[in-house]
């Protein structure tokens, strides 16, 4: 939600985002309190740590439901260094971009379900990548990602290959080359693949009317935030109170 807000104004800005992020707009379908907990830019496994903090504190809490929705966004950037997020994986016993993809996929699904209560509800989604994940979270994940939903309210062809990364981890992936237990040129083969298929996401996301259009992930706009509460209202019909 860097770019959701209309005014650079500090109080206002806040307040804006605040009102029309999705998990408030949810929460309001929901007829629940809302708690954000959420940064900029930050990893699957920064989610995942926070997550970790609801489970330990659930039974403390005067709610006989607790909703957590947890939108994760492209893997890797648990590989940048240096910080308290990082994710230490020996990349040199594999053998391929896409080891590490799985490797990391198993370490936040892992993470996810690590002394999971029974007195919440889970839901799993994805912004603008693919699932990745094992059958472990298949009862928790929201199959449709935000930008499939974008996809088809535009009306834009569905993608005929599969994208986990899109910005950021690009240049984490790039950086880690030497490591890698492959040639060269396989890892270059590898690296053009996945830009191709991020570039494709980032070009629908750029004709999107619930998209902002400015530089860098094209983050989704109100309408685009609306677009994805109403999408993951549908996934808690059971729980509706208002």
């Amino acid at each position: 939600m860097h770019y959701i807000s209309p005014t650079d104004e500090p109080v206002a800005r806040a307040r804006f985002r605040r009102t029309n992020i999705y998990g408030n707009v949810l929460a309001g379908q929901l007829g629940a309190d809302w708690i954000n907990i959420s940064l900029p830019a930050m990893s699957n496994q920064w989610m995942c740590e926070q997550f970790n903090i609801v489970k330990k504190i659930r039974n403390t809490l005067p709610y006989d439901k607790v909703f957590v929705v947890i939108t994760l966004t492209e893997l890797c950037r648990e590989l940048r260094p240096n910080r308290p997020d990082s994710y230490n994986v020996d990349i040199s016993r594999l053998s391929s971009i896409n080891d590490l993809f799985v490797d990391v996929s198993n370490h936040i699904t892992a993470l996810l379900l690590d002394q999971l209560p029974n007195n919440i509800e889970l839901k799993i989604a994805r912004n603008y990548v693919d699932n990745s994940y094992g059958p472990l979270l298949d009862p928790y994940m929201v199959n449709d990602s935000w930008i499939d939903i974008i996809q088809d309210k535009i009306g834009a062809p569905k993608f005929d290959n599969k994208s986990f990364i899109l910005v950021d981890s690009v240049m984490t992936i790039s950086n880690l080359e030497h490591q890698f237990n492959m040639t060269r040129d396989n890892f270059i083969d590898e690296v053009q693949c996945i830009i191709s298929a991020a570039q494709q996401r980032l070009n629908l996301l750029e004709k999107s009317q619930y998209n902002i259009q400015k530089l860098g992930y094209r983050h989704p706009n109100v309408e685009g935030h609306a677009l994805w509460a109403d999408h993951l209202y549908t996934k808690f019909a059971e729980f509706r109170f208002v």
